[in-house]
C-alpha cells in the first residue's frame, strides 16, 4: 500500500480511537467534571469554526464571539419570550439568524483589509454586546442577560436530561459539525482558502474571486460558532452580554493561536488547553485568572513556534526519525 493509502487510513484509525475515548471518557467522572468536558467540546468547535476563518482563510478577527452569542440568544430568547422549546424548530431559526448577522458583518468587515478588519470586527462584537447590555428585547429571566434556559426537546425522543445525557448529545453534535468542517477545508473551497491566506494576488490572477471566497469562509465560520452558541446557551442555561465581547473573541483566538493555526486538530486542543487552565486559575487563584490566561499567551508566542500542534508533530517527526535510524 502507498504512503498515500496509509495517511488517509492512519488518520481514519486516529479519529476512531479518539471518539471511542471521547464516548468512554465521562462515565468514570462526576456530574460537574461532566458539564467540564461538555464545556471543552463547544469550545473546541467554537475555536475550530475561528480557525476556518483565521487559520485558513487569514482573517483575524475580534469579533467572532458575536456569533456564537447570535445563536445563543436565539435559541434563549425563543425557548424563555415564545415557549419555542423544541430543538429543531429553535437550533434552525438561530442558525438562519446567525446566518443572516454573518452575512451583514461580513459585507462591513471585508470592505477593508489588514488591522482595519479585526478593527471593524472588534467594533461589530462590541456592538452586539452592547445591544445586549442595554437593549430590554435581549433581557430576560429578571437580568441583564436571557435566563432560565432549558434542556431541549428532541421529538420524536424522550431525553431525561443529566450532566451525562448533555455530553453525549453535544458529542454528537460536534462530531458532526467536525465532520463538516473537515470536508470544508480538505475541499477545493479550502485550497482556494490557503491559496488566499498566502498569496491572495496570484489567486486572483490564476481566475478566482478572493472576495467571494472570504466572504463565504466568514459566513460559514460564523454558522458554526452559532451551533457552539446553541449548545452553550442550553448547557449554561444563561446566555449574557459578557459571553459574547471581545474578551470572548480575545479567548477563542487565544485558543487557536495555542493550539495552532490552520490545524482544526490544533484549535481543538487549545481549547481543551484553555477551558482547563481558565477551570483550574478560577478555583485555585480566582483573582488573578486574567493574568495566567494572559502568561499562558506570552508563552504560546515566545515558546511553541506555530502552536501546540505543530510542536507535537515536530517532536514526534524527530522521535520517529531517531527510531528508524
Amino acid at each position: 500500500m502507498s504512503l498515500l493509502g496509509r495517511r488517509p487510513l492512519r488518520a481514519i484509525a486516529i479519529g476512531l480511537v479518539l471518539l471511542v475515548a471521547l464516548v468512554v471518557l465521562p462515565l468514570p467522572l462526576a456530574s460537574y467534571h461532566q458539564d467540564l468536558a461538555t464545556r471543552v467540546l463547544i469550545f473546541a468547535l467554537f475555536a475550530m469554526s475561528l480557525d476556518l476563518l483565521y487559520g485558513y482563510a487569514g482573517l483575524m478577527s475580534l469579533g467572532h464571539a458575536a456569533f456564537f452569542g447570535v445563536g445563543g440568544y436565539t435559541v434563549g430568547l425563543l425557548m424563555v419570550q415564545r415557549d419555542v422549546t423544541s430543538l429543531w424548530a429553535g437550533a434552525a431559526i438561530a442558525l438562519v439568524a446567525t446566518a443572516v448577522a454573518a452575512a451583514i458583518f461580513g459585507i462591513v468587515a471585508l470592505r477593508v483589509r489588514g488591522v482595519y478588519f479585526i478593527l471593524v470586527t472588534f467594533a461589530l462584537g462590541q456592538m452586539l454586546a452592547s445591544l445586549g447590555q442595554q437593549w430590554h428585547v435581549l433581557q430576560a429571566g429578571g437580568a441583564e442577560a436571557v435566563a432560565g434556559i432549558l434542556q431541549p426537546e428532541i421529538p420524536p425522543f424522550t431525553i431525561l436530561w443529566d450532566s451525562l445525557s448533555f455530553y453525549y448529545f453535544a458529542l454528537v453534535v460536534v462530531v458532526v459539525a467536525t465532520l463538516g468542517l473537515i470536508a470544508i477545508v480538505r475541499s477545493r473551497f479550502g485550497d482556494a482558502l490557503k491559496g488566499i491566506r498566502e498569496n491572495e494576488t496570484r489567486m486572483a490572477a490564476l481566475g478566482y474571486d478572493p472576495w467571494r471566497l472570504k466572504y463565504a469562509a466568514f459566513v460559514i465560520s460564523g454558522v458554526f460558532a452559532g451551533i457552539a452558541g446553541i449548545l452553550f446557551a442550553y448547557q449554561n442555561g444563561l446566555i449574557a452580554p459578557t459571553n459574547v465581547d471581545v474578551a470572548q473573541s480575545g479567548l477563542v483566538l487565544l485558543m487557536v493561536i495555542l493550539g495552532g493555526a490552520g490545524s482544526l486538530v490544533g484549535a481543538a486542543l487549545g481549547a481543551v488547553v484553555v477551558v482547563l487552565v481558565q477551570y483550574w486559575a478560577t478555583d485555585l487563584v480566582p483573582e488573578r485568572v486574567n493574568l495566567v490566561m494572559g502568561s499562558l499567551f506570552v508563552a504560546t508566542v515566545l515558546v511553541l513556534r506555530g502552536g501546540l500542534a505543530p510542536t507535537l508533530a515536530r517532536v514526534a517527526r524527530t522521535v520517529g526519525g531517531a527510531r528508524a535510524r
